[in-house]
């Protein structure tokens, strides 16, 4: 073991499972770089080190994360787990309150995963995944969330006001979804909205009020809809 060890890159290797608890006594490692390896799965016990604020496992073959997979995980700020073939979570990101950065771009999540216990996130990142439908507690709990990227999926309805939980909101993008009508109250709460991206959708309705309370708004895209 090399105990001062603080940044460990694997990046770009063949891996394709770790060890038993091949970090545990790594207890001063704050990042660590696994991206871009073969891995296909992540154990109950793979990450046991206290101290890890950034974990990197982005560019794998994950298909399936153990629920206790980061309980442990207690200083955990930044989760990057992009490209890989995750189709759910649902109670994989319970434990890990102290996140800031989730990212979960190009995988095959049809749904979002359970995310009230990440009362700390400030970026969610969905994009190019095969989400079809928000549920109206889908961001319970993100009242700190400052960029949710959601491009690139299938969602084709936005009648409920799915985003009153984010009162912080600056950002947002839908982009390249299949979205067709926009309801009055579908913005509903989003008061420090800055940027929202709607372009290369169907959208042929805009309710009247649809932007209403978008007070800090200074960019808008619909680009490349239907609207008449």
């Amino acid at each position: 073991p090399i105990p001062a060890l603080v940044n460990l890159s694997l990046k770009a290797n063949k891996i394709k499972q770790l060890p038993n608890r091949v970090f545990a006594e790594l207890a001063n490692l704050e990042k660590l770089d696994l991206g871009s390896n073969q891995l296909e799965a992540i154990g109950e016990d793979d990450f046991k080190n206290h101290q890890l604020v950034e974990l990197h496992l982005e560019s794998n073959d994950l298909h399936a994360i153990h629920e206790g997979a980061f309980v442990e995980l207690k200083t955990l700020q930044k989760l990057y787990l992009s490209g890989n073939n995750l189709v759910e979570l649902e109670h994989v990101f319970d434990a890990v309150q102290t996140l800031e950065v989730l990212d979960l771009d190009c995988n095959k999540l049809k749904k979002l995963p359970n995310l009230k216990c990440l009362v700390n996130l400030q970026q969610l990142s969905l994009n190019e995944n095969l989400v079809e439908e928000l549920r109206d507690d889908d961001f319970e709990g993100l009242g700190n969330l400052i960029l949710l990227g959601l491009k690139v999926n299938k969602l084709r309805h936005l009648i409920a006001p799915f985003f009153h939980h984010l009162p912080l909101l600056r950002v947002l993008d839908l982009a390249s979804n299949n979205i067709s009508d926009l309801a009055t109250d579908t913005f509903d709460g989003l008061g420090e909205l800055r940027a929202l991206d709607l372009s290369k959708n169907n959208i042929r309705v805009v309710a009247e009020g649809c932007f209403k309370g978008l007070e800090s708004l200074t960019m808008l895209n619909l680009g490349s809809n239907r609207i008449t």
